[in-house]
């Protein structure tokens, strides 16, 4: 296994000089996230999500080793196919609910796969591509905005190829994740990452990376304080007390029309449209809360069906993609109670049993999942449960946020 004495999985160098950890895996992991480029050159593009189930063959053809996938992974998806198959029987088979079945299969079952076929020995090597490919995108985020003629406007976001504001606030934060949790970078590389995941997610004007960051950050700080000295966690206390105050201090004193206050301390933008107010989180989950108050015993327990939240809403049928923007009503409302207690069950067991840093990566996107997208748009809450059951015995407890990766 190729951990360093941080915890971090260290990419193999397979020769010298500038290409020195240009490898096959490396090569895998950057075609992995390639769609974050191909977004970004072609923005009319369409078939992304094929990019992951072709790279499910590309791995497989490239391990030295004889296939051997792990068995709680296989066991999960299988699971979950059983489960969605099941709530797919009750839904009205719309064109809508036939699409999202099928693209719930193919994107889940490609990223859980593909997390089970890299050789535990080049997970390093794997995430290394998927870094490189990531700070690209991030790199030309920041270029777009220079580049762009409105500036920084309430109601102007940064918008990259086919990638919306909030896409691009969750890949800077997840390349941050990658680079300190995973990889272990050096102090200087972590640190101007995030100075420009920060900046690109300031100027995209979305919160919802930024608070998943904060509580991912959060978490791992509290499993540091368990493990530390009096000293540590009483500095950590007072530190965090420091920023708290600061934080307050700042905000308090800020135009209410200023774009910090209306981009990242408000639900919705004043002078947002009636269309915007009306598909607003503040106006649907009240809403779809009253709704399930009134729904029958066995909706409420098994779920209306795959695809069925808009008809569930509406009050309906309705054949068109609408979400609540909340990974955990939506279960409830298309799976039903019971499978969304089980799902939230498993995330909190896997994320106390597992030691593999990936278990904060899969936090980071459940908790972005509770902000925006539907289940079939935060599908890698799937691929790095799946990295934190194959690889959950490989302990990852790199010294980050507070101390970053010590220097190599």
């Amino acid at each position: 296994m190729n951990i360093d004495i941080n915890g971090a999985y260290t990419p193999q160098r397979t020769g010298s000089g500038r290409f020195a950890w240009l490898n096959s895996y490396s090569i895998l992991g950057f075609f992995f996230y390639s769609h974050y480029l191909i977004g970004v050159l072609l923005p009319d593009v369409t078939g992304l999500t094929v990019i992951p189930f072709l790279t499910v063959f590309l791995v497989a053809m490239t391990r030295r080793r004889a296939i051997a996938a792990d068995k709680q992974v296989l066991m999960f998806l299988v699971t979950a196919f059983a489960i969605y198959t099941f709530s797919f029987l009750l839904s009205e088979f719309s064109e809508y609910s036939n699409y999202k079945y099928l693209m719930f299969l193919l994107k889940v079952g490609s990223l859980m796969l593909v997390a089970t076929l890299i050789e535990k020995h080049r997970v390093g090597d794997f995430f290394f591509g998927v870094s490189v490919a990531l700070i690209i995108f991030l790199v030309i985020a920041a270029l777009y905005f220079f580049r762009a003629s409105e500036g920084l406007d309430i109601n102007t976001r940064l918008e990259v190829g086919v990638f919306n504001p909030i896409w691009i606030g969750r890949a800077a934060f997840e390349c941050v994740l990658i680079s300190t949790l995973i990889l272990g970078r050096r102090r200087w590389h972590v640190a101007i990452i995030l100075l420009l995941a920060v900046f690109v997610t300031y100027v995209s004007g979305t919160k919802g990376p930024l608070v998943s960051f904060l509580v991912v950050a959060l978490l791992f700080l509290a499993k540091k304080m368990r493990a530390s000295s009096f000293k540590y966690v009483a500095g950590s206390i007072i530190g965090l007390g420091v920023l708290a105050a600061v934080f307050f201090v700042v905000t308090s004193s800020l135009d209410a029309e200023s774009y910090f206050v209306q981009r990242f301390l408000m639900s919705v933008p004043d002078g947002s449209s009636d269309e915007i107010l009306e598909s607003a989180r503040t106006t649907m989950w009240p809403v779809s809360l009253a709704l399930l108050a009134k729904a029958d015993v066995f909706n409420l327990l098994f779920g209306h069906g795959v695809g069925e939240f808009a008809t569930f809403y509406f009050g309906q049928a309705q054949n068109f993609r609408f979400y609540p923007h909340n990974l955990l009503l939506e279960l409830v409302i298309e799976q039903g109670l019971v499978v969304m207690i089980i799902f939230l069950l498993y995330i909190i067991r896997l994320f106390a049993k597992s030691v593999s840093g990936f278990k904060y990566l899969m936090v980071y996107f459940v908790v972005n999942a509770m902000f925006s997208g539907d289940l079939i748009l935060n599908e890698y809450i799937f691929f790095y449960a799946a990295c934190a059951l194959a690889f959950r015995k490989c302990e990852n407890d790199v010294r980050v946020f507070a101390h970053a990766a010590s220097p190599r």
